[in-house]
């Protein structure tokens, strides 16, 4: 049983080493936002591979690194990858955010954006 398992598993690595997995994307912020108040957005990055992915944020279209943080990958069940990016923010009424990830198995970058609509 063990060494059908190894099998399946070995199997598993030879056909993700051949392919490739477009990520998936979601945007979110950590506590409830008001205007003003400093809080935290993350952009969730999940079942990509290979493990090498580029996120990029943006505050009113113009580029953001300050306050962004990259976690280092983590491995999921099924041979692919996640990982999170982080951006520590103080909302302001008419403020628009993205997050723009990067992946060999994207065509073009694939954009998620949040904004004043979605506050509460």
């Amino acid at each position: 049983m063990v060494a059908k398992r190894c099998v399946l598993l070995l199997l598993l690595n030879i056909f993700y080493a051949f392919s490739q997995n477009p990520p998936e994307s979601i945007l979110y912020p950590a506590e409830d936002v008001q205007f003003g108040v400093e809080n935290s957005l993350t952009c969730f990055v999940n079942h990509f591979y290979p493990p090498y992915i580029k996120v990029s944020w943006t505050k009113n279209g113009r580029p953001v690194s300050e306050g962004v943080s990259l976690s280092r990958y983590y491995p999921n069940n099924d041979q692919t990858f996640h990982q999170f990016s982080t951006l520590t923010f103080t909302p302001m009424e008419g403020d628009m955010y993205s997050c723009t990830v990067e992946h060999s198995a994207l065509d073009s970058p694939k954009t998620r954006i949040w904004g004043e609509c979605f506050i509460l």
